[in-house]
């Protein structure tokens, strides 16, 4: 994305808090779309500011979903994930969502 990742501007004081509410609106949006939307649920799980990319418009996108969980395909289904070999941060969902994570631990 022409302006990188929205961790290299948090700290620029040039980046209006105009602009901060706009690009927090299109993350919540966009997330909104991926829980609810979707025909499959999707949760991002290591949602960060350098995993939220900015357009032209400074307009956000959500990028790095190779820890990302998908929800059962129908919400009256719980669905219970093993996350055994995956990496980075776990996602904790609540029990709301229908969706359960299942950690081994060694």
């Amino acid at each position: 994305m022409s302006n990188g990742s929205l961790d290299e501007h948090l700290q620029d004081a040039e980046l209006s808090w105009k602009k901060r509410l706009r690009i927090c609106i299109g993350v919540a949006s966009g997330l909104h779309y991926l829980h609810t939307g979707a025909k499959r649920s999707i949760f991002h799980c290591t949602l960060g500011p350098s995993n939220i990319l900015l357009d032209d418009h400074m307009e956000p996108k959500l990028s790095g979903f190779g820890v990302s969980v998908q929800g059962s395909r129908f919400k009256s289904k719980q669905k219970q994930i093993n996350v055994e070999h995956a990496i980075g941060n776990f996602c904790f969902v609540l029990r709301a969502m229908n969706l359960f994570l299942w950690v081994k631990l060694s």
